[in-house]
């Protein structure tokens, strides 16, 4: 696998959720909203603001989200995303930006396959694992 991204979908509240991932993780943010689409008439007004479509850019990161439209959202361990840090101040330092009103699972610590890890679910309930490795395993 070349590539792995994360979509997250949400139950109206989106663009909250991805200001607050732009401001854990810097980079661009680009949303699109029902009220942005052709298709706008078709829905009634009060779903003009939610989100159809974002997509948060970094050099290292590609983080995609809606809001739900025609289905309930079911949040919980149904998803985990993993941020592989450089190094362990990067690691410490998001990990207790996405912290903010959400719960730790797992506090960062060292593992015996040479590593640290951490684990967490956001303030929106998404699951984050974050992984630092602390030297070069072989096969």
């Amino acid at each position: 696998m070349k590539r792995a991204f994360a979509h997250l979908s949400f139950n109206g509240n989106c663009r909250a959720a991805m200001h607050f991932y732009k401001n854990c993780f810097g980079g661009e943010l680009n949303m699109q909203t029902l009220e942005d689409m052709p298709q706008r008439h078709a829905f009634p007004p009060k779903l003009s603001q939610l989100v159809v479509h974002a997509t948060l850019r970094s050099e290292q990161l590609i983080l995609m989200a809606s809001d739900l439209l025609d289905e309930p959202l079911t949040t919980g361990n149904h998803m985990s995303i993993l941020l592989e840090c450089q190094k362990e101040g990067e690691m410490e330092a998001i990990f207790d930006k996405l912290k903010m009103g959400g719960q730790v699972t797992r506090p960062i610590q060292k593992t015996h396959w040479g590593a640290m890890i951490g684990g967490l679910t956001d303030q929106f309930g998404n699951q984050w694992m974050l992984h630092h490795p602390l030297r070069t395993l072989t096969l």
